[in-house]
């Protein structure tokens, strides 16, 4: 609660929620967290991530910081194109900030769209497991997460609130601990069976059974294999209290 008994919000949109062969409406899993002073960083940079942030009220000076969870190409085509736009608006350089893994990665779909010198327009921050990143009023920390690539799942705390990002993820049980009583648990539910595992994914059982076990307040859905489908809880849970499939535009207060 803030100054005169008023609640201090964060906002979190979903600018994407599909993943590379989703229906096209879903975007790429792209996610915007705005502080309530108005710092803002965004979670992946799919394809057609500054699209998004045009069409949803924002543009590039809005964004500073961005976090990349894992290389593969519907987390990080929308770089080259964040950075074009900074260059334009003559703005600083952008922060990028991901796992020592995926910076070659940054660097190389910089270098063949025409950034011959990436460092010269980016600032990249490596980062490492369980270290805790300061920057702009946010507290960032990582685990990893087991997918077909090295890859994290990210948690964001900011006016005392907590929201966990899993990323790209088998079923993780060191995740139940790391987004322990969140506000919100942002978890991807690519495929509806139990067989994603085969694909380094969750299904949207998993994804409920971390939020209950974490004790997490709110679970969104991302990274849809195809498109949204309807889930089946067969049981009440007193946790998570909610349950969103949020679509590209949709945002969420905490």
């Amino acid at each position: 609660m803030g100054l005169n008994g008023c609640f201090i919000l964060v906002r979190v949109v979903f600018l994407g929620v599909g993943g590379w062969i989703s229906e096209p409406s879903l975007g790429h899993t792209s996610i915007l967290i705005e502080s309530s002073r108005g710092e803002r960083v965004l979670l992946d940079a799919g394809e057609g991530v500054y699209f998004m942030l045009k069409r949803f009220g924002y543009d590039i000076e809005d964004i500073d910081y961005v976090i990349i969870t894992h290389a593969h190409g519907d987390h990080i085509l929308g770089l080259p194109t964040l950075v074009q736009m900074r260059i334009h608006s003559r703005l600083e350089k952008l922060c990028i900030i991901t796992l020592n893994e995926a910076v070659e990665a940054v660097k190389t779909i910089l270098r063949v769209t025409g950034y011959n010198n990436a460092e010269n327009f980016v600032e990249i921050i490596e980062l490492e497991p369980y270290r805790e990143l300061y920057i702009e009023g946010y507290k960032i920390t990582f685990i990893e997460a087991p997918h077909t690539i090295p890859a994290v799942s990210v948690k964001v705390d900011v006016d005392g609130k907590c929201i966990v990002y899993s990323g790209d993820t088998i079923y993780n049980p060191k995740l139940i601990e790391f987004a322990r009583k969140c506000n919100l648990l942002i978890h991807e539910a690519s495929d509806y069976s139990q067989e994603a595992y085969k694909y380094g994914h969750s299904s949207y059982q998993d994804a409920i059974k971390v939020a209950a076990e974490a004790n997490a307040d709110t679970l969104a859905l991302v990274h849809f294999y195809q498109k949204p489908q309807p889930i089946e809880v067969k049981k009440i849970l007193d946790k998570p209290k909610k349950i969103y499939i949020p679509y590209p535009g949709m945002f969420l207060e905490i």
